[in-house]
């Protein structure tokens, strides 16, 4: 019995690895990366904000999450915490986008997030 194995061009391969390795250490490519993952987390605290307080994206709007917050999540009142959680949300997904007090947003954006 014979197998057969197919060799990987192993100095093709180091080649390519260190080329993104230069690619990925130079500072351009770091703040292009940086770049994307901010623009990214802002898009998903923004989508989920703007359903929770405006009912966009096919959300809940706020009647339903504040009845979801008042009823399972024992949360009281609800419309409160459904403003305020809609309200962190969406203008911290906006900070953390433009770079405004993104440490402070983020902080409150994780404690909504953590938060039951």
């Amino acid at each position: 019995m014979t197998t057969t194995t197919t060799q990987i061009p192993t100095r093709r391969l180091v080649g390519e690895f260190t080329r993104f390795k230069t690619w990925r250490d130079s500072l351009p490519g770091r703040d292009a990366g940086l770049m994307v993952a901010r623009f990214g987390l802002a898009w998903v605290f923004i989508y989920h904000g703007s359903g929770t307080l405006f009912g966009a994206f096919d959300g809940l709007g706020l009647q339903r999450t504040a009845a979801y917050f008042a009823t399972t999540a024992h949360l009281h009142p609800g419309m409160f915490f459904a403003v305020l959680n809609g309200t962190i949300e969406f203008f911290g997904g906006i900070a953390v986008g433009l770079g405004v007090l993104s440490r402070l947003a983020g902080l409150a954006l994780v404690g909504t997030w953590w938060w039951p």
